[in-house]
């Protein structure tokens, strides 16, 4: 068995995850993790987002209609230490959005034996702890491949979670997400599928696979470009924009807007990825790149590079005038 990754040496782009939580779940519940809520409303990030995100845990706030919110978090190896920070959190959360708070804790990787709640004398924290380890991924996903063989596409959506089914030590993790994600590029293909499914699954899977791996899958589908969700976050601005400028000019504006700033946060996270911590002035000299052509160039350098003095000299011809990458 591949020995599973870490997954905290990876930066997680999770600005694609919570736009796809947005997206897929308002007008539905939770049922699919478990917890009985009303139709979703609403969903996002507790910690402002900055890209190139560097956490290794998913942590977003869903509101359904009743009004009331479920903190969710997603923990690998959970310990009774992550139990108290949850804690805390909840806790802060609930100063701001009142006493309808409850916490969702998905735990993966190694089984949790520890305690479900923590108990003192002023009180009890009880959140919901889902373990994916006591889930089978194998079977999970013969299922909806089963079913949707027959059209029923109900439960794609589901696919994203897959890879952090069952325990690391009895699961190898990295074949279960290469085998989900090999049958979601089948379902983009039939286009059953949105590919932003597909794009919210490799970055969960991030965890699991070498990185050398999803970046030959990005290479092979010419994905590096095809992030639309992240830019669309950018691009909103534009399209508000327009509306007052005019709706046509504003939202070509948003959108190669969107496609430079998505791009540029790209770049730097395959530096980090590459080269580790590289030098402050590569983020400066980046962010002056204003040609999408460029820095998807440049991308596909970075994936490749073998130290920061390679990367500096295509650095420099990209940001010489004219630029001759």
């Amino acid at each position: 068995m591949n020995k599973v990754k870490n997954g905290k040496k990876y930066p997680q782009n999770y600005d694609v995850i919570v736009k796809w939580f947005a997206d897929e779940f308002k007008g539905k519940t939770l049922e699919i993790l478990g917890v009985k809520t009303a139709p979703i409303i609403d969903v996002f990030s507790f910690e402002p987002i900055h890209l190139p995100i560097k956490a290794e845990r998913l942590d977003v706030i869903f509101v359904d209609t009743n009004g009331d919110y479920y903190h969710l978090e997603e923990q690998r190896n959970l310990s009774l230490k992550d139990l108290y920070r949850f804690a805390a959190s909840h806790f802060q959360i609930s100063e701001n959005k009142g006493e309808n708070v409850t916490d969702i804790i998905l735990s993966s990787g190694k089984k949790f034996t520890g305690p479900k709640k923590i108990q003192t004398k002023s009180g009890t924290y009880s959140p919901f702890i889902i373990d994916f380890c006591e889930r089978d991924g194998y079977n999970r996903l013969k299922e909806i491949s089963n079913a949707v063989s027959k059209n029923d596409l109900t439960n794609i959506f589901e696919l994203v979670f897959i890879p952090l089914y069952g325990d690391d030590r009895l699961v190898d993790k990295s074949k279960l997400s290469i085998d989900v994600i090999n049958f979601e590029i089948e379902l983009v293909n039939q286009k059953k599928m949105p590919l932003q499914l597909l794009a919210a699954t490799m970055i969960m899977a991030n965890k699991m696979v070498d990185q050398s791996i999803l970046n030959k899958i990005l290479e092979d589908l010419n994905m590096f470009d095809v992030f639309e969700i992240v830019r669309e976050k950018f691009a909103e601005e534009g399209r508000e924009e327009g509306r007052e400028e005019g709706r046509e000019e504003g939202l070509k504006k948003g959108k190669i807007e969107g496609a430079i700033l998505a791009s540029r946060d790209m770049l730097l996270e395959a530096l980090y990825e590459s080269l580790g911590i590289y030098p402050g002035y590569f983020e400066d000299k980046i962010n002056t790149i204003n040609q999408h052509g460029v820095l998807k160039k440049l991308l596909k350098k970075a994936i490749h590079c073998k130290d920061i003095q390679e990367f500096d000299k295509y650095l420099n011809i990209a940001t010489a005038q004219p630029a001759q990458i």
